[in-house]
């Protein structure tokens, strides 16, 4: 159980994490009243949404590989009795916390970063990106009932045709990212 049907839930870490500070980065800092000074700064408006989506995907990321080798010892110290040897982490895992927990974050943090461009306030920009928990949701339900076995290549599969959508998700995002926008909402 603690390496097939709890997988799949450690995507939602980094996706609800990077959501969070993402929902958070340009509407909070309009909440704030210090999304202006932001704005008039020498940053270009790719540079500015980039630096916006790495500011909640590197910690999302690193929280989740940090939390994975806690895991990874609780796992081992709790079922060294039973096992006379350490078994944890099996091959499946290191592809999805290595690519597809990446491409999740990233998913969660280029569409929040987009919304929270446009939204008034945070619960709004947090709510409208909750929708995509749904995603890792349903691999879970697939793992757990047997429909959607996680294996490396599925984990490979699914990991890059999610970077292909984090692809054109962050060049639509940066194709119509304008901070003009964002001044006339201050």
């Amino acid at each position: 159980m603690t390496s097939f049907l709890l997988a799949p839930l450690f995507l939602i870490m980094p996706l609800m994490f990077s959501s969070v500070v993402g929902a958070d980065s340009f509407v909070g800092e309009r909440e704030r009243k210090t999304l202006e000074a932001l704005l008039y700064s020498p940053a270009t408006d790719m540079e500015l949404f980039l630096g916006k989506v790495l500011a909640a995907v590197i910690p999302a990321i690193s929280l989740s590989w940090l939390t994975y080798i806690v895991y990874i010892i609780v796992v081992n110290a709790a079922s060294y009795g039973l096992f006379n040897r350490i078994w944890f982490p099996l091959p499946t895992w290191w592809p999805m916390m290595f690519w597809l927990t990446p491409a999740f974050a990233v998913l969660g943090v280029s569409a929040t970063v987009l919304i929270s461009s446009r939204v008034k306030t945070f619960m709004e920009a947090y709510q409208l990106t909750g929708s995509l928990v749904v995603f890792v949701l349903a691999l879970v339900v697939g793992q757990a009932t047997g429909v959607l076995y996680l294996g490396v290549g599925m984990v490979m599969l699914v990991g890059t045709l999610i970077w292909i959508i984090d692809a054109i998700l962050i060049r639509i995002s940066i194709r119509q990212f304008k901070r003009s926008m964002l001044i006339t909402k201050l």
